[in-house]
C-alpha cells in the first residue's frame, strides 16, 4: 500500500514563507506563554518542554511531508476515509478516558493521543477526492446522499467519544470544501438546514419559525418535489433525532455546558466557573494587558482553569491586552489569504481543494477557540492552532502545514 508514497528524488522543497513565518509566530506566541507559566508551577514547566520536543517532532515530519507524492494521496483517498471510520471506532471500542470523561484518548507504546486529530487529515483528502471527481454542476443532487452519509458517520462517532468541539470541526470543514468545489449555495443550504433543525427543536416556537422559513426558501427556489419532500422529511427528522442524540450521544458534562451557554442553567462555581474566570481575563487586561504579573492574576492564581491549553488566549489577552489578540488573528488571516491565493493559482483541483480544507480546518479552530472563550459559544475543549499546549493536534497542524508547502511547490 505504500510503495510510490515517497518522491526523494523529484519533489521540489522550498520554504514557502508567506505561510511558514506566520505560523512561526503563532507557535512562538504559545512556547512564550508556555514558559512565562513555568514560573509559577513545576507543571507548567514540564508542558514548555513538551511543547518544544513537540515542536522538533513538527518540523522533522513537516521535512518528512515535503517527499510525500500527492497523486499516491489522490490514489488512495477513499481507502483513506475507510481508515479513519476504522480508528474511529476502534477508539470508541480501546479508547481511554481524558480528563473530562469520553473515549478518546489512545495510549500506544507509552505515547498518549487524539487518533481523531490526525483523522482530520485522511477526512479532508477523502473530501477532497469526492468534490473533484463527481461534476458539480449536473451530479450534486445525486451525490449529495452519499456526500451527507459520509460527513455524518465520523461526525457521530466522535461526538460519541465525548469530543464535542473536535466532532463540530468535522462538521464544519465540509462547507468550505463544497463551495470551493462549485457547489451552489443553495444546495449548501439544504446541506447545513438539518443541522439547524436540530438546533432549534430544543425550543418548539424556534423550530415553529424556523421550519416556516425552511418551507418559504423552498417555494422560492422550487426544486422539483422529490426533493422538496426529501428535505421536508429530513429537517422534521432531525429535529427529532436532535433528543435521542442529546440523550444517548452527548456526555451530561456537554449537556451541562450547553444548558449553561443557552442560560437554562446555572452555576457560577462550577460548570460556568471556567467562562466566568476566562472572561475576567480577557477583561482585565484592557487594551495593553497588565504590566503587574509575568502570567496574569487570573492564571498565577488559579482562577483561569485549564491556562496552557483551551484557554491559553484568555491568559495572553490579559498579560498583553487586546492588542495580542489582534496580532494572532492577523498571523492566523495572512497565513489563510496566502494559501489560498496560491490554491487559486493551482489548476489541480484535488490539490486546490485540500489547501482549502486544511486552511478551514486551522480557521475553525481559532474561531471556535475564541468563541469559547468569549462566552459566544459553549466550552467544549477545542485548543487554539500552534498555541496551545497539546502534541496531537500541534502535530496534526503541523502536517497540515506541510502538506499546503507541498502541494504549492509542486503545483504551481
Amino acid at each position: 500500500m505504500f510503495k510510490g508514497l515517497f518522491d526523494f528524488r523529484n519533489q521540489t522543497i522550498i520554504i514557502r514563507y508567506r505561510i511558514i513565518i506566520p505560523i512561526l509566530f503563532l507557535i512562538l506566541i504559545g512556547l512564550v506563554m508556555l514558559y512565562s507559566q513555568s514560573g509559577y508551577k513545576e507543571e507548567y514547566y514540564n508542558n514548555f518542554i513538551s511543547q518544544m520536543q513537540w515542536f522538533i517532532l513538527g518540523v522533522f515530519l513537516f521535512i518528512i511531508v515535503q517527499y510525500i507524492r500527492l497523486q499516491y494521496i489522490y490514489d488512495h483517498s477513499y481507502v483513506f476515509y475507510f481508515l479513519l471510520v476504522i480508528i474511529l471506532i476502534g477508539t470508541l471500542i480501546f479508547g481511554e478516558s481524558g480528563k473530562y470523561g469520553g473515549v478518546s484518548w489512545v495510549s500506544i507504546g507509552g505515547v498518549r493521543g487524539q487518533p481523531s486529530e490526525f483523522c482530520k487529515i485522511l477526512y479532508v483528502f477523502f473530501f477532497a477526492r469526492f468534490l473533484s471527481d463527481i461534476n458539480t454542476k449536473s451530479k450534486t443532487r445525486f451525490y449529495l446522499p452519499i456526500l451527507i452519509f459520509s460527513l455524518i458517520v465520523p461526525f457521530l462517532l466522535v461526538l460519541k467519544q465525548g469530543d464535542l468541539g473536535t466532532a463540530l470541526i468535522y462538521l464544519s470543514i465540509v462547507l468550505p470544501l463544497m463551495y470551493s468545489s462549485g457547489v451552489k449555495a443553495i444546495t449548501l443550504f439544504f446541506i447545513v438546514s438539518p443541522f439547524i433543525s436540530m438546533m432549534a427543536s430544543f425550543q418548539l416556537i424556534f423550530f415553529t419559525i424556523w421550519m416556516i422559513i425552511f418551507c418559504l426558501l423552498m417555494l422560492i427556489y422550487r426544486p422539483d418535489l422529490k426533493l422538496s419532500i426529501y428535505n421536508f422529511v429530513i429537517n422534521i427528522s432531525s429535529g427529532i433525532l436532535a433528543s435521542i442524540l442529546w440523550t444517548n450521544i452527548l456526555s451530561a458534562y456537554h449537556r451541562e455546558r450547553i444548558m449553561i451557554f443557552l442560560g437554562f442553567s446555572s452555576d457560577p462555581s462550577g460548570k460556568s466557573w471556567q467562562i466566568n474566570q476566562s472572561l475576567n481575563a480577557i477583561g482585565s487586561g484592557g487594551l495593553f494587558g497588565k504590566d503587574s504579573s509575568i502570567f496574569g492574576t487570573q492564571a498565577e492564581y488559579y482562577f483561569l482553569p485549564i491556562a496552557e491549553s483551551d484557554f491559553i488566549i484568555s491568559s495572553i489577552a490579559e498579560k498583553f491586552g487586546f492588542v495580542s489578540i489582534l496580532f494572532i488573528i492577523i498571523l492566523l488571516l495572512y497565513f489563510i489569504y496566502w494559501s489560498f491565493i496560491f490554491a487559486l493559482k493551482i489548476e489541480n483541483k484535488f490539490a486546490s481543494i485540500v489547501i482549502i480544507g486544511f486552511c478551514s480546518v486551522l480557521f475553525m479552530h481559532m474561531i471556535i477557540n475564541m468563541s469559547m472563550i468569549s462566552g459566544l459559544l459553549p466550552v467544549m475543549g477545542l485548543p487554539a492552532p500552534f498555541i496551545s499546549y497539546g502534541g496531537s493536534f500541534f502535530i496534526t497542524c503541523s502536517i497540515m502545514v506541510g502538506f499546503i508547502n507541498n502541494i504549492i511547490n509542486n503545483n504551481i
